[in-house]
């Protein structure tokens, strides 16, 4: 389909389509090169992506977070949450998701693709993560004692 009849199918502006195919949201979608159409989106039969690219990549950090330990909540409607990753995943952006009722359990077994790794690349080259970062030290001079500590939170 082209963008019209993606932006008519799906009830968004053809602008948000365009945004979807050159952020890479929509993985098959490719720029025509016949004469006739040259530069038009061709873009494959599909129900409209769940989220843009940073909503995709807030799902893909999750990933990366379950599998370094993290045990992230969810405020999300579940079902939701499950159609994001579904999407995710029938896209290419990660290793097949069986989703069941546990997402946690799910998303252990699930690993991120080079696809999915480039669309967080491009994600943060154009919005970079900010953090803000704080450290504390302490020392005793009586007994014996010290610490440190370093906490660095990701804003979003």
């Amino acid at each position: 389909m082209n963008v019209k009849e993606a932006s008519n199918r799906w009830g968004v502006a053809k602008s948000t389509v365009r945004k979807y195919c050159s952020d890479g949201i929509i993985p098959e979608a490719y720029k025509e090169e016949k004469e006739l159409m040259k530069g038009q989106w061709i873009i494959p039969e599909m129900d409209k992506p769940p989220a843009g690219r940073s909503g995709i990549v807030k799902y893909l950090k999750r990933i990366i977070n379950v599998s370094e330990g993290a045990k992230p909540k969810f405020n999300s409607d579940i079902e939701k949450v499950k159609s994001i990753y579904k999407y995710i995943s029938d896209c290419g952006f990660t290793t097949e998701i069986d989703i069941d009722n546990d997402i946690l359990s799910f998303l252990q077994d699930v690993k991120i693709v080079t696809l999915g790794y480039e669309l967080i690349e491009t994600e943060e080259k154009v919005n970079p993560i900010k953090t803000t970062t704080s450290k504390n030290a302490e020392l005793d001079l009586g007994v014996a004692k010290a610490g440190y500590s370093k906490q660095t939170e990701i804003q979003e």
